[in-house]
């Protein structure tokens, strides 16, 4: 099995990874026989995921707070080796680069590793957007001079590649009532980074699909060959969500696409600057965007090389905000995929249809589910999946569910232990470390690109908790799809991602447009002429794939106003 930890196949010796790794072997040994509690008071929770837990804590002595993040162990090697590397690459980054999240120091007990972390209290760069309603080119250019800066000294000094670039990984240490400079801007989450010399090159696709370069999507037949010039892209990537509200390729749609329909739409590097967003983006911006989205790794300029674009001058005077579209795009986009998946596991629960309707494949799936659930509770853990593996592979392999099987660079139909905990990761809606029954499914759906269509999905959510019968949804109703482990808070957020008219709550009609976008919200986000069905998808997806999904239908980088002439 290749280890995704640092380069490999091109006759790297390891050494630099072997000596990183020793130094987190020794930054757990500092505090060895102290206990974390005793330290550190914990709060509130800040955030879940597949690896645990992330809680507010105050140093009982300094009384300063940080964010203190709860990995759970694992037995797996490659596990402790990644967690391992995460610690020694972030150190390092943390010393050497002002941009880095700083690691303050290593804790761990029989069950548990904690890192504890810089508190960054202006939270997500997203949700400052979106909780200020305003966002300007002179603000885009702050965040990517720092994500440059931070890309830069990475790959320089460091010799690392981050391969996790994305908007949900910048992070903020201002105010919301504060001006947002590039000092502001910090970066975390190095559980995917890895040492790379240059000449070197990674094989094993990294990270998450919409940020992916083409090289790391891999070519048709599966080739995955990048090196730390994919983070550039990513970059390029995250700047355009910033612009515009949406990702490039797979456009404003790219939720709803499978993997396999986004690899094709980035293998072929086409977007556009199309719609009503777009007017108001000067035309320095859209050029550095060219630049980093070259699909050609060879002729991707470096991050230090795109620090000396004139658009950072120019953009210091470019303070009119970029509008309520892309406020309202940006919203979408950051709940989008939340709402989605609440929609699988719903009609995952229903059995993929309405009434008493059981979709074959759900059913198979569900006998699947009861076969791996070795003690009977109802809940897998990874241990209970990765032991069964091979059910996993026949389930996905028999079931409209084995097209994922396939997904995977070079294909071949099988699911590795390192895939497997990604599916995992990826389907612990709660991040309990578990998965129950819809959880499973609505993975296996998701992983297959056989999500429910959005009326079938609509009606099953308001069958399933609208327990009044008002045709609204609350956050109280919301709240009962949800597993136990989530709060009201939670379930707030969720509606106020579909709540068009604010008032609180979400119609039938609220939530199918959430979950489709709406045609006619399509239109006017693009300046289409009503009747113009042809071309509004393409427009909706911002030209990147069509109707088609496969890139085709966008133009390619550097074409957009002969496009717009041909059109």
């Amino acid at each position: 099995m290749f280890s995704c930890f640092s380069c490999g196949g091109d006759g790297h010796p390891k050494d630099v990874t072997d000596v990183a790794l020793e130094e987190a072997r020794r930054e757990l040994k500092k505090n060895r026989g102290r206990a974390v509690r005793d330290v550190y008071q914990f709060g509130q929770v800040l955030g879940k995921g597949g690896f645990g837990k992330v809680y507010l804590a105050t140093h009982k002595h300094t009384k300063l707070q940080y964010a203190v993040k709860q990995v759970e162990k694992r037995p797996e090697s490659w596990v402790q080796e990644a967690l391992l590397l995460e610690i020694a690459v972030q150190r390092r980054a943390c010393t050497a680069i002002p941009q880095a999240v700083k690691l303050e120091e290593v804790f761990e007990d029989g069950g548990y590793t904690y890192l504890v972390l810089e508190l960054c209290p202006g939270g997500e760069v997203f949700d400052r957007i979106i909780d200020q309603g305003n966002f300007c080119e002179r603000d885009a250019a702050q965040v990517l001079r720092a994500l440059l800066a931070f890309i830069a000294a990475l790959h320089g000094r460091l010799g690392v590649a981050h391969r996790d670039i994305k908007p949900m990984n910048l992070l903020l240490t201002c105010g919301p009532s504060q001006p947002l400079t590039a000092a502001d801007v910090r970066f975390a989450d190095f559980g995917l980074s890895a040492f790379c010399a240059d000449g070197e090159h990674f094989h094993e696709t990294c990270g998450t699909i919409y940020f992916q370069a083409p090289e790391v999507v891999g070519d048709a037949s599966g080739r995955v060959r990048y090196d730390k010039g994919a983070d550039v892209w990513a970059a390029g990537v995250t700047l355009f969500v910033l612009l515009c509200g949406w990702v490039p390729f797979g456009g404003r749609f790219a939720f709803k696409k499978s993997e396999l329909e986004l690899r094709k739409i980035i293998r072929a590097g086409k977007f556009s600057f199309t719609g009503l967003v777009w007017e108001v983006v000067s035309d320095s911006a859209k050029d550095i965007l060219r630049l980093m989205l070259t699909p050609d790794p060879a002729a991707r300029p470096s991050a230090a090389q795109l620090l000396t674009h004139p658009w950072f001058a120019e953009a210091a005077a470019l303070d009119r905000p970029l509008g309520e579209r892309m406020i309202a795009n940006l919203k979408q986009f950051a709940a989008a995929c939340r709402l989605q998946k609440l929609a699988a596991l719903v009609v995952a629960k229903r059995g993929g249809g309405l009434g008493n309707r059981l979709d074959p494949d759900v059913a198979k799936l569900r006998e699947v589910f009861a076969e791996l659930d070795a003690n009977g509770d109802r809940r897998l853990t990874f241990d209970e999946l990765k032991d069964e593996i091979q059910k996993v592979r026949v389930a996905m392999g028999g079931s409209a569910a084995g097209a994922a099987a396939g997904a995977g660079p070079g294909g071949g139909g099988g699911l590795d232990e390192q895939e497997l905990w990604k599916l995992f990761m990826a389907a612990d809606f709660d991040g309990d470390g578990k998965l129950d029954v819809n959880e499973f499914v609505a993975a296996m759906m998701n992983a297959a690109g056989v999500q429910p269509d959005e009326k079938t999905a609509t009606e099953a959510i308001f069958d399933e908790v609208d327990v009044d019968g008002d045709g609204f949804l609350t956050p109280a109703e919301v709240q009962l799809l949800l597993p136990a482990s989530l709060t009201r808070d939670e379930a707030t957020a969720i509606v106020a991602g579909a709540d068009k008219n604010a008032d609180g709550r979400v119609s039938r009609q609220e939530l199918e447009e959430a979950l489709t976008m709406s045609k006619k919200h399509s239109k006017r986000a693009a300046g289409l002429p009503e009747g113009a069905e042809g071309q509004e998808e393409e427009a909706a997806d911002g030209g990147g794939g069509g109707a088609g999904g496969d890139g085709e239908e966008g133009e390619e980088p550097g074409k957009e106003a002969a496009a717009q002439q041909a059109s």
